[in-house]
């Protein structure tokens, strides 16, 4: 039987509130236990923005008598996580939030809810074969794209008019790591933007999002021009 006894919300890769359901607990509402979006108490920690496989995620340890009895990370942006024991063994359950099964066919791996509308600066390596690190932004609105003349391994995108944004991101560095990451933005609900983001995807002979990342050199001549 799975003993529950924190149930925490998580959104944008950060816990924002925190309940005890432990029996006698004298902390009920626990987001007192939160600091800079971490979560921390009775052997339990959970802590924001960390890797996995390439993506940003949660990492949730249990440590018992000084022993580390659960170390795992988990591709989780938005949504709930539950810890508790089966028997005297931790349990952690992970459920994410519930927009993101209505997009992931679109090759979303996450979502971020936030107001889409806004400027991105974001690195732009695209130079050399052995390390590049770039992102590649598509919208419903309209995007102005940018490079600063102070650093040209930069670029802005300034989106404006737009219910969602599509952040496309891909690493490569010492012909090992390659990481494919895609972000939706957007304070709409996710189930709502089905449509307008599978006419997107029609209208612009993709697949899914990630081949966005084709459309860099276009980026280049639009920034630049």
């Amino acid at each position: 039987m799975f003993d529950l006894e924190f149930v925490l919300n998580v959104v944008n890769y950060n816990v924002v509130s925190c309940h005890s359901l432990v029996i006698g607990s004298d902390v009920g509402e626990a987001n007192h236990l939160i600091k800079n979006g971490c979560f921390q108490y009775d052997g339990w920690s959970v802590h924001s923005h960390v890797m996995v496989g390439g993506s940003l995620g949660i990492r949730v340890i249990k440590t018992v008598d000084d022993k580390v009895a659960y170390r795992r990370c988990h591709a989780i942006s938005s949504g709930t996580i539950m810890l508790g024991h089966i028997g005297k063994r931790p349990k952690v359950t992970v459920y994410p939030m519930l927009g993101l099964d209505a997009v992931k066919q679109y090759g979303v791996h996450q979502v971020s809810i936030a107001n889409p509308n806004t400027t991105y600066e974001k690195l732009w390596q695209v130079d050399s074969a052995l390390e590049q690190d770039y992102t590649v932004l598509v919208s419903d609105g309209t995007v102005d794209i940018s490079f600063p003349t102070c650093d040209p391994e930069m670029i802005y995108y300034a989106v404006r008019d737009a219910k969602w944004a599509i952040l496309v991101h891909y690493e490569h560095r010492d012909e090992k790591d390659i990481a494919c990451t895609v972000t939706l933005v957007t304070s709409e609900d996710p189930v709502v933007l089905q449509p307008a983001l599978e006419a997107y995807l029609e209208g612009h002979c993709m697949t899914d999002f990630s081949d966005a990342l084709d459309l860099w050199p276009d980026i280049m001549e639009i920034a630049t021009s």
